[in-house]
């Protein structure tokens, strides 16, 4: 769990800044002193967790009712395909399980991955965490079901 903690913070620190007040960024990182909190996030949803050479470089987790709830990548990992190998493999997982559809609320960073793998933004919100103000993306995909092969008919 601190491996995933020290992950979580590292990445929230080395990208909110471009993009996230101060304020926000301390904020944000803050969430895993809430320990039983964070714990409970990473817990919950079935969490997938990416490794390279031994290191873990990122995570992400579904959750049955088809939430994506985190995808988080360490920053020297970044833009090298982990957040989207993550993302398909919680795809996979979800339609595996016969979920059918997707939801997520992504960040300003989160949001083009989540994009170029099909899924559309339903609206924007605004939420207080920790006492500093989100602007984030409610977005959804709809899961193609894979067909059963027995069930296809010749033509």
């Amino acid at each position: 769990m601190e491996a995933l903690a020290r992950l979580y913070r590292s990445s929230v620190t080395a990208v909110g800044p471009a993009s996230y007040t101060e304020e926000q960024v301390a904020s944000w990182a803050a969430f895993p002193d809430e320990r039983e909190a964070f714990r409970a996030f990473v817990l919950g949803p079935t969490t997938l967790v990416a490794h390279a050479h031994g290191t873990i470089v990122g995570f992400g987790g579904v959750t049955v009712a088809g939430r994506v709830a985190s995808l988080y990548v360490h920053p020297e990992h970044g833009r090298q395909g982990v957040a989207t190998a993550l993302l398909q493999a919680l795809m996979d997982r979800a339609r595996a399980q016969g979920i059918r559809r997707l939801r997520t609320e992504a960040s300003v960073f989160s949001r083009p991955v989540f994009e170029r793998m099909g899924f559309s933004l339903d609206e924007v919100e605004v939420v207080e965490r920790r006492g500093a103000i989100f602007q984030r993306y409610r977005m959804s995909l709809t899961l193609e079901m894979a067909r059963d092969p027995s069930s296809v008919t010749p033509g």
